[in-house]
Parts: structure tokens; C-alpha cells; sequence
């Protein structure tokens, strides 16, 4: 309810809209989770360098919007937030390249 108060005026579907984005932000989040947790286990350079690949698109796809948020000055993340989920995308690019971290 704090979250909805900096919101004067906002009503019930407002409301329920606002908590159905973030539902999908948090199983968007645990998937990508999973996924990274799973991709570890993979044994066969190739193929972990094609998970690292997927991987980092799903990632730039994520920060993306972000970044450009923040270039152009409009509303986004803080710079560490920005700047942590950054490193995720910058690991699995290198792992993909370079078939390690």
C-alpha cells in the first residue's frame, strides 16, 4: 500500500495492473535464475558456450531499456542497480567468446 500512496488518485485496477507487472518481473527474474544455475551444469564447452549465448540476449534484452533510459535522462533504475545487472550480460558475452569466466 506505501508503494500505491506515491500514486495519488491511482485506483483498484491501477492497483492490480501495477502487481501483475511486477508478478511477471519476479518469474521473469526466477527463470533467469534457474536458467543460469542450469546453463552451469553444463559440461561440453559448445554447448555452454550456445547457453552463454542465449543467455546474454535474454540479458541485454533485460538491461537494454535500462541503459537507454538512463542516456537519455528518463526514468530507470539507480546506477548501481543498472551498473550490477550490467555484469551479468558483460559474463555471458565473455563466456561466449571465450568459453569461460
Amino acid at each position: 500500500e506505501m508503494l500505491f500512496s506515491q500514486f495519488p488518485g491511482i485506483n483498484d485496477p491501477g492497483k492490480e495492473a501495477m502487481m501483475t507487472v511486477f508478478d511477471v518481473f519476479g518469474v521473469i527474474s526466477a527463470s533467469m535464475i534457474v536458467a543460469v544455475a542450469v546453463a552451469t551444469t553444463i559440461k561440453e564447452k559448445a554447448t555452454a558456450k550456445k547457453a552463454a549465448l542465449i543467455l546474454f540476449i535474454f540479458h541485454v534484452g533485460w538491461v537494454l531499456m535500462d541503459w537507454i533510459n538512463f542516456l537519455v535522462g528518463k526514468g530507470g533504475p539507480p546506477l548501481a542497480v543498472l551498473l550490477l545487472s550490467s555484469v551479468a550480460a558483460l559474463a555471458l558475452g565473455y563466456a561466449w567468446k571465450k568459453g569461460e569466466i
